[in-house]
């Protein structure tokens, strides 16, 4: 995997959709670190795995800048790294694992080259803080691209309240999943048809765009978090309509098969185990390039856990879709 190459997908994401992003500065600090640490090692001149961190830090500074840019609607031009560091910190604007990312990074790298000029760094520590930085920009940049998208879809979606509460009148006493699962099919028909949704990012912020629009009073949460004895778990989202709550998993997928669906289904099914929610739906959306079938019509599947838990899967079928 070419981690700079993932880097400059995610820009080009957030530039089609906020072309005054600086985030490409970002990536030439990474990529002039990748540089150096090579360097280093092919010349055996350690006094440039220092120079790395120095690089990283302008990359942990310049997407900081970016995230408040974006994430917290801000000027960051008047302000110094350290007050932005503050703020996103203070405010928790970042998601959890992006704060872990931050933390991580600040406290290993940033601080001790701040602070201490005659500090030197080894190999190993130069390696892992272009990991780190690589990994808290990449996350960082979901984060904003999920942010900017939702807005913009909201935005798009609004008005179109009116048109699905009337396609929603004859649900109304119905259980939420129920509710949930004819909206999801409608929007695909309605709302989605023809959109390209490059990345499942994207894709998960039009579709809370899309429920919180038309369901306001169902509250969405995102990627709970949730731990069970192998691990931690965050399902991509709950819905709680203050009596029944359902979860949502979404995937994207070029080939669908049936170890994908049987994968996809465990995983969903112990979502359920640990949080205790008796219902949950599999949404699988086509990529652009997913190969098409000879099939016709999106499918529907509802399959039983027991008398009281099921699972419903809906598959979208591939069609040329506009951006």
């Amino acid at each position: 995997m070419n981690t700079l190459d993932l880097l400059r997908q995610k820009a080009d994401q957030i530039g089609t959709r906020l072309p005054k992003s600086g985030i490409t500065a970002v990536i030439r600090h990474i990529e002039m670190a990748e540089r150096h640490f090579v360097n280093a090692r092919e010349n055996s001149d350690s006094d440039l795995f220092t120079d790395v961190i120095y690089r990283t830090n302008q990359a942990f500074e310049g997407i900081l800048k970016e995230s408040y840019r974006i994430l917290a609607e801000k000027d960051p031009s008047k302000k110094r790294p350290s007050d932005i560091e503050k703020y996103l910190a203070e405010k928790n604007i970042f998601q959890p694992r992006v704060m872990e990312l931050f933390t991580n990074y600040r406290t290993k790298w940033r601080n001790p080259s701040t602070h201490d000029h005659i500090i030197t760094f080894t190999e190993s520590e130069a390696f892992l803080s272009v990991l780190s930085v690589t990994a808290f920009a990449g996350i960082l940049m979901d984060q904003m691209i999920e942010k900017v998208t939702y807005e913009q879809e909201s935005d798009r979606f609004q008005g179109m309240e009116d048109r699905f509460k009337k396609i929603l009148r004859d649900y109304e006493g119905e259980p939420l999943i129920d509710r949930i699962t004819y909206l999801l099919q409608e929007a695909d028909n309605q709302v989605f048809g023809q959109r390209s949704f490059p990345s499942e990012v994207e894709l998960a912020a039009a579709l809370r765009a899309f429920i919180s629009t038309v369901l306001p009073k169902v509250k969405v949460s995102e990627q709970p978090l949730s731990r069970d004895d192998i691990g931690s778990l965050r399902p991509d989202f709950i819905f709680d309509d203050g009596q029944d709550r359902v979860v949502l998993e979404v995937k994207r997928y070029r080939k669908w098969t049936t170890e994908s669906q049987l994968t996809a289904f465990n995983q969903i099914k112990r979502y359920l185990d640990v949080t205790n929610i008796p219902h949950g739906i599999l949404l699988l959306y086509p990529a652009d390039n997913a190969e098409k079938s000879e099939e016709k019509y999106n499918k529907v599947l509802v399959e039983h856990l027991d008398s009281d838990r099921f699972i419903a899967t809906i598959r979208f079928l591939p069609r040329s879709r506009n951006a």
